[in-house]
């Protein structure tokens, strides 16, 4: 980062912080770009400063461009490339015949360009509300401009993201298609099989773009046409998709009714394909509910048929859903190698959709084991693929488990609107109960423990609809977090233990170990310091063995805590140490405030006050960063004897 930048950030420390540690997003990026650039501090401005610099300065992001006509030489445009990338002159090369000058004109001109649209971006990266304001300014000035050297494509670029298409996905256009056909086939009162085929193409479509009203109402039309028509085959391909769309709604009795029946009518049909199909959709569905075994005799049953039988589709199905399985046990070596076997078999037959699928549980294995940017590039891969393809429900997903990651790296902001967006016209009750409780989660470390309540309330309500013991640990723990926050400890103790409870029933590790390390240190905060250092010396070996690099860095800190309290600031500041380099290691800034935050405490308590100062000064710049209030004005307590 260059002196400059430095220069703009320090500038800017007197502000309330906004900009979710932008400065670390762009930093980089601004360097390359322009090594003086004069805007940095607005990456960092909170909103109302930003807007009032971006209303009085606007024109001058765009005019302090001179024209110049007294350029003849390819020495002089040299010159004037070379001080265009320190001033950011506008020339004007409309006299110019040799090739060697115009060639030189032409890579000012496009560095001119650049530099406008670079402007442009970086000032609505900041605040993307000023967006439309900033690119009509922008399109005024570009086609102000006296001449058409370059400008085309930097012109259209602003037309565009003003006007920006609207996107279409393969299922609207399908489910377009499905309308058309639908409204034809009613009229055809001869061909009763066109009919209950178009209803249940509409309902498909209906189904990917999450109108799942409409969905289940045309996919029983299909089947009383079915049963009518005695089209028994497709009438098991209805009932899984009924059965499919009743569990995501929270009606499990209903949906595993019809999964039973679809099963019993495959078997009848003696017919491998179908049967698969149900038990593959019956492993799903126990697998929901945390039922490992019968779950895992559901795709067991699925493997042995194949073997016979083969059939690509249904094979695969079945290995992604034993790699979940793992996924969930901690057993990440065995749950990535059956996603990889199940992505290949996919790819193979070209399942865009179950790709996808795939692809967003491979990121959240890598997200478990701390490695978030190969996280994230996983989850925009089937991200790219639900978007094309239209599957809604699946997409909105994706872009919750995005928030994951942005939260991780300490952009809470970030991921709260990523968050909010997976909710948007979510209907599937299972993912908006998990939604809520980590909106609620964000919302608590903000301080904002009022907003909080309320989505832990929308949460509660909608687990009494669907049986989901693992949300159910973590809601349950979340909640005693929240009562843990408030002082209420009875409340937060009896959260923490049914959590722990059901964490072990289900088999869970790390549901387990996340609650040994609250009970950890509600004991700590209780002053009972033997008790809490048994919780946290019995969760440090399960995150150890499932490889979560957080869940272990979380509970170094814990035990630096306890050596704290007991004076023990050596120990102490091993144990904070460690904490930090892994915290750096994986890119977990909310666990690198907090451990250098202790630090400091333990250096002031040593005496060693210019070191205490600043990794105190450092821990509280990343917390106000982050808008963690609470633990900001926790180590901002520790300055003040600074001040």
């Amino acid at each position: 980062m260059t002196q400059k930048t430095l220069n703009s950030l320090q500038a800017t420390a007197h502000l309330p912080v906004k900009q979710v540690i932008a400065y670390r997003r762009f930093a980089k990026t601004l360097d390359l770009l322009d090594k003086d650039m004069p805007y940095l501090g607005l990456l960092v401005c909170d909103t109302k400063v930003l807007a009032e610099k971006v209303r009085t300065d606007i024109e001058t992001i765009f005019a302090p461009f001179l024209y110049r006509n007294d350029v003849r030489t390819a020495d002089d445009i040299g010159l004037l490339l070379h001080e265009t990338k320190q001033e950011k002159l506008l020339l004007d090369f409309t006299g110019i015949e040799d090739k060697e000058s115009q060639f030189l004109a032409e890579q000012l001109l496009f560095y001119r360009d650049q530099f406008i649209l670079n402007k442009i971006h970086l000032i609505v990266l900041c605040n993307p509300p000023l967006a439309d304001n900033l690119y009509t300014k922008a399109y005024d000035f570009i086609a102000a401009l006296n001449t058409d050297l370059h400008l085309h494509d930097l012109e259209t670029h602003v037309y565009n993201q003003l006007n920006p298409p609207s996107f279409v996905s393969e299922a609207d256009k399908e489910h377009e298609a499905n309308k058309n056909e639908l409204r034809a086939a009613l009229k055809d009162k001869e061909d009763r099989r066109r009919l209950m085929l178009a209803y249940y193409n509409f309902a498909d479509s209906a189904e990917r773009l999450v109108l799942y009203d409409k969905a289940i109402e045309y996919y029983e039309k299909a089947k009383k046409l079915a049963r009518k028509l005695k089209q028994k085959s497709f009438l098991v391909d209805i009932l899984l998709r009924l059965g499919f769309i009743n569990n995501n709604i929270g009606k499990q009795r209903r949906a595993l009714t019809l999964y039973q029946e679809g099963l019993v009518l495959s078997k009848k049909l003696n017919d491998d394909v179908k049967k698969i199909t149900c038990f593959n959709y019956l492993g799903d569905f126990h697998r929901f509910q945390n039922k490992w075994s019968w779950s895992l005799k559901k795709y067991e049953k699925t493997l042995e048929i194949v073997e016979k039988n083969p059939y690509k589709y249904g094979e695969a199905d079945a290995l992604s859903g034993i790699g979940v399985i793992f996924l969930k046990k901690g057993y990440f070596k065995k749950g990535l190698d059956y996603f990889l076997k199940s992505l290949k078999l996919f790819q193979e037959i070209n399942s865009e959709s179950s790709e996808a699928f795939v692809l967003s549980h491979i990121a959240i294995l890598y997200f478990d084991k701390d490695r978030y940017k190969k996280s994230k590039e996983y989850l925009e891969k089937s991200l790219k693929i639900d978007q094309k393809l239209g599957w809604k429900s699946d997409e909105m997903n994706s872009l919750g488990d995005l928030g994951e990651i942005y939260e991780a790296q300490g952009e809470f902001r970030e991921a709260l609107k990523f968050y909010i967006k997976s909710i948007k016209n979510q209907k599937d009750i299972r993912l908006k109960v998990y939604r809520f409780f980590i909106i609620a989660d964000n919302l608590q470390q903000q301080g904002k423990l009022g907003e909080a309540f309320n989505y832990y309330k929308q949460s509660l309500e909608l687990m009494s609809e669907i049986n989901n013991p693992s949300y159910k640990a973590q809601l349950l723990g979340k909640l005693g977090t929240y009562h843990f926050a408030k002082k209420e400890y009875k409340k937060a103790q009896e959260h923490f233990e049914e959590a722990l409870k059901i964490g072990k029933e289900i088999e869970m590790p790390k549901i387990e170990a996340t609650q040994l390390g609250y009970l950890g240190e509600l004991y700590l905060e209780q002053g009972e310091l033997e008790k809490a250092k048994a919780y946290f010396e019995e969760a440090l070996p399960i995150f150890q063995r499932i490889e979560s690099r957080r869940g272990e860095l979380e509970q170094l800190n814990n035990l630096g805590r306890y050596h704290l309290e007991k004076g023990e600031l050596e120990g102490a500041l091993g144990l904070f140490r460690a904490s930090l380099t892994m915290a750096r290691e994986i890119g977990f800034v909310k666990g690198e405030a907090i451990a250098l935050g202790n630090m400091g405490i333990v250096f002031q308590k040593q005496g060693l006050a210019q070191e205490g100062k600043k990794h105190l000064g450092q821990a509280c710049d990343l917390l106000e960063v982050m808008e963690l209030v609470p633990l900001f004005e926790y180590y901002s307590i520790f300055l003040e004897p600074y001040k």
